[in-house]
């Protein structure tokens, strides 16, 4: 292998993170009086993926939106007041931040998004591998991974 850092994008790559999500906001949600039914988490889902959207385009920043989507939705929502960085802290509580760089000619960063990881990882000059397990067609013309893979085993051969 001719990389000798891996990065792994770590929700829907390594963990089961709409499984993680579910369970995370149910809690969450229950903490605040509101029950999470199916409608509910779509509505967020919807919201939450717009925000995440405007981050990757540079039109918000990740503090602001950290920050504000649980208070923005729950004020939206629910006309309901509560301390948004709170409860993103506690959304977040298993995240690691602040991680040190590696040089980029020995790095590889692996993600299973298109507009976050991989175009994230040529943002920095970072080789990247799409990890396309579906074999979904590559839309996007301004943005191809260094490496494609279906399995994460294929690594191997990089």
């Amino acid at each position: 292998m001719q990389y000798r850092y891996l990065f792994f994008d770590m929700d829907n790559t390594l963990f089961d993170f709409d499984a993680d999500e579910d369970q995370a906001l149910a809690q969450l949600f229950k903490d605040q009086g509101v029950q999470l039914t199916p409608t509910i988490k779509t509505t967020y889902q919807t919201f939450n993926q717009n925000l995440w959207r405007q981050y990757e385009e540079g039109t918000l920043t990740r503090e602001i939106l950290l920050n504000t989507r649980f208070a923005t939705f729950f004020k939206e929502q629910f006309n309901q007041e509560v301390d948004g960085p709170r409860l993103s802290q506690n959304y977040l509580d298993n995240l690691a931040l602040g991680h040190d760089l590696m040089p980029q000619a020995e790095a590889l960063i692996v993600g299973d998004s298109l507009t976050s990881d991989v175009q994230g990882g040529q943002n920095v000059g970072v080789a990247t591998a799409w990890y396309n397990p579906n074999q979904l067609a590559n839309q996007m013309t301004d943005i191809q991974p260094t490496h494609e893979i279906e399995h994460l085993m294929d690594l191997l051969a990089i």
